[in-house]
């Protein structure tokens, strides 16, 4: 609600500022939008498309008050929307990190030359209601004015109207009324170019409520600049207002309000007597929508559970435990292995965009040469996901850090237990620890451990480690490990510390339902998510879980709204976006945000 206020007074503000000037409001929203964080063509379109409802009504007003000369219009805003198109195309087409200082000084550029304009050539006053200027003067002016609007996120008045004020052959008031009637196709033909460019990620969820509050202030900043006929103004003084964009405001409104919660993470009551006060914290983003389907649960949002058989009162146990979806990173691409600066910068950039969470996977060697079941060549970069993840924890301060997963047979238990404790503390509660049985022989292999083996290893080592985290006096007693007289110190922040299980075998789905908090899955496709949830749920049962079970996948494919309604209608509570090694990494963060997917 916060936000919905913020931004509806910056619509209302900037509108109010426009309809009287005739110009500042691209450049104030786009100012504005950039200081929050938002990718500058994200920015940009967003601004335009709240434009072109809003100039449609402005010019329809300008026109009934006698401020529209439409030989200007035209000639003025066809060859404006041939500029904004190539703009918004330039602009699409630019990464983050050139686009903002582009954007950011063309912005800047605006305020000076309107500062000098004004400061140093005063305007002379016309009262020409139709404008003497010709094509040979419009057309140039247009097409530089629409280029810099959708490129530069504003510009169209601030290039346009001092322009033709300071020439002083027009009456500003027609100057004004018919660049605001004009900018209609400037803004029209800027969002059809960011939708070839960016496609549905310009349709940010802040758009409609812009556009709402800048009708409101459109009929204050015409009678603020006396651009209103007071007899008109009193003709229309008992008119209704239009609820028609009340409806469409509140409609739009509703979808996507997004809403901050704070979700506890089920803890482990278990064999080891966890217990305890969770002070770990996670932020779950806004609904997708009611959960169907396949693993989906039944009731409001898929939290009552699924009633069986005929007795009373009897669920099956909760597998997707929370109401909305998420939005995670996976951290696996050449480029950020390999740079750590770069792989702050991106963590800060995901964290600033909304995503929930990070996650780093393991191998400790890959065969050379590559077999078959190896995921990757054996050259690629890959980084300790624990180091890695403690580098990006100085750089984060909200975002959750999973290790997606560890293979813990591999790994010494008390050695690791130690170094996910005191990431915990370092990151100030935001590990999630994923860990897995391992599945490629010649890696185990090559650490020592025997296939057959890796199932009881994870078990008894995953027991192991929560001793030393949750134990007064721990101790464990094993075939692989063994402690007593021992103690560890820092206990992680969280307690319990939440763990997940990696694995596509029922043997992982059991391990999650008895010993975990989640289960992660990888690379997988709604209907296996479904079937992989259904294969949870029967394990959840057998072992008499009543807690709840997280579900986390990492998708086989992009990302858009719809795919991720289907992943959250399959029982997946978290998404982790996965890049693939041509995917540019600023492209992909802003393609896979949660507001650009409808969260």
């Amino acid at each position: 609600m916060q936000a919905l206020i913020i931004f509806a007074l910056v619509g209302f503000g900037a509108q109010l500022v426009d309809g009287a000037l005739g110009m500042a409001y691209g450049v104030t929203s786009t100012s504005l939008l950039l200081l929050a964080g938002v990718n500058p063509a994200a920015a940009s379109a967003s601004v335009h498309l709240a434009e072109v409802g809003t100039t449609l009504v402005a010019g329809a007003s300008h026109w009934r008050f006698g401020n529209v000369d439409w030989k200007l219009v035209l000639r003025l805003g066809v060859p404006g929307a041939v500029g904004a198109f190539l703009g918004a195309t330039v602009l699409s087409a630019l990464s983050t990190e050139d686009a903002a200082p582009y954007m950011a000084g063309v912005l800047l550029a605006l305020g000076v030359y309107i500062l000098w304009r004004f400061s140093v050539r005063p305007p002379r006053v016309s009262a020409a209601r139709v404008s003497p200027h010709r094509s040979k003067f419009l057309s140039p002016l247009g097409l530089v004015a629409g280029f810099v609007d959708a490129s530069g996120g504003g510009g169209w008045g601030p290039v346009a109207t001092p322009a033709l004020l300071t020439a002083g052959r027009t009456a500003p008031r027609t100057v004004v009324g018919s660049v605001d009637t004009s900018e209609f196709l400037v803004a029209l033909a800027a969002s059809i170019g960011f939708l070839i460019g960016l496609g549905t990620e310009v349709l940010d969820p802040w758009t409609s409520r812009r556009a709402a509050a800048r009708r409101c202030a459109r009929r204050a900043a015409r009678r603020l600049a006396g651009h209103e006929d007071p007899g008109a103004a009193a003709r229309h003084a008992g008119r209704r207002p239009d609820h028609h964009h009340q409806r469409a405001h509140h409609h739009a409104g509703a979808g996507h309000q997004r809403r901050r919660q704070h979700h506890r993470l089920p803890g482990d009551r278990g064999r080891l007597g966890g217990g305890g006060r969770h002070r770990g914290r996670e932020a779950a983003p806004a609904r997708v929508g009611a959960r169907g389907g396949a693993g989906a649960g039944a009731g409001r949002g898929g939290q009552g559970g699924l009633r069986r058989g005929s007795g009373p009162g009897r669920r099956l146990p909760t597998v997707n435990a929370m109401t909305t979806l998420t939005i995670g990173l996976f951290l696996h691409h050449r480029t950020l292995q390999s740079d750590p600066a770069v792989a702050a910068r991106v963590a800060e950039r995901a964290e600033e965009l909304g995503y929930d969470s990070l996650w780093a996977g393991e191998h400790v060697v890959l065969p050379s040469p590559r077999v078959a079941a190896s995921p990757m060549e054996p050259g690629d970069p890959i980084l300790d996901p624990v180091v890695l993840l403690s580098h990006l924890a100085a750089r984060t301060r909200r975002v959750r850090l999973g290790t997606g997963v560890i293979v813990l047979p591999q790994r010494n238990p008390l050695v690791l237990a130690k170094q996910l404790a005191t990431l915990d503390v370092l990151s100030g509660g935001r590990l999630v620890v994923g860990v897995g049985a391992g599945y490629l022989e010649p890696e185990l292999t090559a650490i020592g451990v025997p296939m057959d083996e890796r199932g009881a290893r994870t078990d008894e080592y995953l027991a192991a480690m929560r001793a030393l985290w949750t134990q007064d006096a721990p101790e464990y007693a094993g075939k692989h490990v063994r402690f007593a007289g021992v103690d560890a110190h820092p206990r992680p922040v969280q307690q319990p510390l939440p763990v997940v299980i990696g694995g596509h075998t029922p043997a992982a789905h059991r391990r999650a339902a008895r010993d975990a908090d989640g289960w992660y899955g990888f690379r997988l496709s709604p209907a296996a998510t479904a079937e992989h949830v259904a294969g949870l749920r029967a394990a959840a049962e057998a072992a008499g879980r009543e807690r709840p079970l997280h579900v986390t996948v990492t998708p086989e494919r992009p990302l858009d709204a719809a795919a991720a309604a289907e992943y959250a209608a399959a029982g997946a509570d978290r998404l982790v976006v996965a890049p693939y090694p041509d995917d540019e990494l600023d492209r992909l963060l802003d393609r896979n945000a949660p507001a650009a997917l409808g969260l």
